[in-house]
């Protein structure tokens, strides 16, 4: 089944361009062409794109230019979703060999029968999707002017704007009549989101050399805002699967709307000074402050400072650059960074109308049902940025008459007041939980990259690059030393859960220690639900007392008592590899 629904993927592209200009100006202009074909039949990604970019200079101290870009695309997804549960792709997995794509008749085979894991033909699923096109159009711009005030002293200022907009996005299902959970009518979902979001960024920059002496002084402003809308409709019941008659007015039932509105601002005020003495010797040093709107006024602002030094030991007179280090730089800088990542409107508790908060009306008759309202969200007035400071120190490093370069980097990022959604007592009610600051996260690592560049052998060279990456996740401190809090959730199910003294969103689960055998051996097991052979072997390793308190001692049952600490989420390290070949030109 999966040979049945994988194809090689060609890839196409056309582009064009053409530029020019003279001293008072310079342009770009660019125009492209580009289809993916999906490796899952009948998916695709098309794309037809504009690009232009302009500079012209106003006099000797004026420049104004712009860059746009401009696309229009196409696609074809893959229905279910990339990791949805009944996509093609887990059909294809759950469908047994023996049914085949089509029937004797020539129409799309299934079957209804016991213990063939109720799949849906994938085919079939992905010739009736291949209609359902999402169409969407994105415009980029910049526009920008510097003036030059004066020696060394430059103002600009930058305008950008984008617009994303999925114009059409379609998802019609057609009627199927092979599967064991058939679709017992055809229906049409049709939804189009708008994003607008600009960027307006304003800076004045002082630079001078003096002597053996250089410095840039930055002080500047950006305000940002976005706002996403979408709305959609839906019906069911339509008389013709023809592609003409898909529109939502020839639904004849299940007649459905939805649409919201979502913005957020950020307003920023920041500065940046760079000095360095004849070029061995750098310092840098930054501070801003951020203002967002994801926060409460009492917490709206956040001040994230960063510092760094660096020291060019090969341009000192001491260091002999003909031996085997050719070029040697130490690094060190400590920062703070902030995040606000929680969404629109969170500190602040949000409400809609809710079919089922409906009742009768307050007059008393028994023929009208008014719409209530009820608890969308629970906010947190008083949550707060989550701020990381991090220190780090490395070094870059370049030897063997410039053969070989080694870059080392160590750090150590600190999390405080962690943003994390904390569900409140059910006796609250049923809404999104709220985020909360809890706790302080740490990470610890090295990254480390090294590349060989070959001496040039007549027409012929290569390069060489290997990069490694390691590091330790820990939960320091929670609010409460004993607060866990569960997530990666699939249904009713929980998989990995964040606590103290453990690396953040930890699987945890039940350890299997086997494979059951036979019988025997499940009779001679602890008594474990789902039991047989051939299926996972749980350990016990865990009971409760008469308050439902844990033992930490085997009980003779498997259940909810017996969920562990499995593994971390983090790789114990990442590498990487790259080989770039040259001949002449090529």
């Amino acid at each position: 089944w999966l040979d049945e629904i994988f194809d090689p993927a060609p890839e196409r592209r056309v582009n064009i361009a053409a530029s020019g200009g003279s001293e008072k100006g310079q342009y770009y202009l660019s125009a492209g062409w580009y289809r993916q074909d999906g490796v899952v039949i009948h998916t695709n990604y098309e794309r037809f794109n504009l690009r232009a970019n302009t500079l012209f200079r106003i006099k000797d101290r004026i420049r104004v230019g712009e860059n746009m870009t401009a696309s229009y695309s196409e696609q074809v997804s893959i229905p279910g979703g990339i990791q949805g549960t009944g996509n093609a792709i887990t059909m294809a997995m759950r469908m047994p060999t023996i049914i085949p794509v089509y029937d004797v008749g020539g129409n799309f085979a299934g079957t209804r029968a016991a213990g063939m894991n109720n799949p849906r033909n994938p085919v079939a699923m992905l010739v009736r999707n291949k209609d359902n096109v999402a169409k969407g159009l994105r415009l980029l711009t910049n526009a920008f002017a510097e003036v030059d005030l004066a020696e060394g002293l430059t103002a600009k200022t930058s305008f950008n704007v984008e617009l994303f907009n999925t114009v059409d996005n379609r998802v019609y299902n057609i009627r199927d009549i092979e599967s064991a959970e058939p679709a017992a009518s055809n229906s049409l979902s049709q939804r189009s989101d708008n994003n607008f979001n600009w960027t307006w960024s304003n800076t004045l920059t002082y630079s001078r050399s003096f002597g053996d002496h250089d410095l840039t002084v930055l002080a500047g402003t950006e305000a940002i805002d976005n706002t996403y809308t979408y709305f959609g409709a839906s019906r069911v019941n339509f008389f013709s699967d023809e592609l003409d008659y898909r529109q939502l007015d020839a639904g004849e039932a299940g007649i459905n709307n939805f649409g919201n509105t979502y913005s957020s601002s950020l307003f920023s005020i920041f500065g940046k000074v760079d000095y360095a003495y004849k070029g061995k010797y750098i310092l840098s040093a930054t501070v801003r402050r951020d203002g967002s709107s994801r926060f409460g006024e009492v917490n709206r602002y956040g001040v994230f400072p960063a510092f760094s030094a660096a020291w060019r030991i090969s341009d000192e007179d001491f260091f002999n650059t003909d031996g085997p280090i050719n070029e040697l730089k130490l690094r060190a800088g400590y920062g703070v960074t902030g995040n606000q990542e929680i969404g629109d409107y969170r500190y602040s508790s949000t409400f809609g109308p809710d079919i089922a908060t409906s009742g009768y009306d307050i007059n008393g008759t028994n023929n009208s049902v008014v719409v209530g309202f009820d608890s969308r969200v629970f906010g947190n007035p008083d949550v707060k940025w989550e701020e990381t400071s991090g220190i780090n120190a490395g070094f870059d490093a370049i030897m063997f008459n410039q053969r070989l370069g080694l870059v080392f980097d160590w750090y150590k990022y600190t999390t405080n007041d962690m943003l994390i959604e904390v569900e409140p007592p059910t006796t609250k009610g049923v809404a999104a939980p709220p985020f909360v600051n809890v706790g302080t996260m740490e990470n610890k690592g090295v990254d480390l990259a090294l590349t060989y560049t070959s001496s040039e052998q007549g027409d012929f060279g290569y390069d060489i690059g290997v990069n490694f990456s390691t590091y330790k996740n820990k939960v320091v401190k929670l609010a409460e030393s004993d607060q866990v809090f569960w997530s990666g959730g699939f249904r009713t199910y929980n998989a990995t859960r964040t606590e103290e003294g453990y690396p953040i969103a930890s699987f945890f689960g039940y350890n299997i220690v086997g494979i059951f055998q036979d019988q025997a051996e499940v009779d001679a097991w602890a008594t474990q639900p789902g039991a047989a052979p051939g299926r996972f072997k749980y350990e016990d390793n865990n009971g409760t007392d008469e308050t439902g308190r844990l033992t930490g001692q085997p009980d003779g049952k498997i259940d909810a008592a017996d969920r562990t600490y499995i593994g971390s989420p983090h790789p114990d390290f990442t590498f990487g590899a790259t080989f770039n070949f040259r001949y002449k030109d090529f």
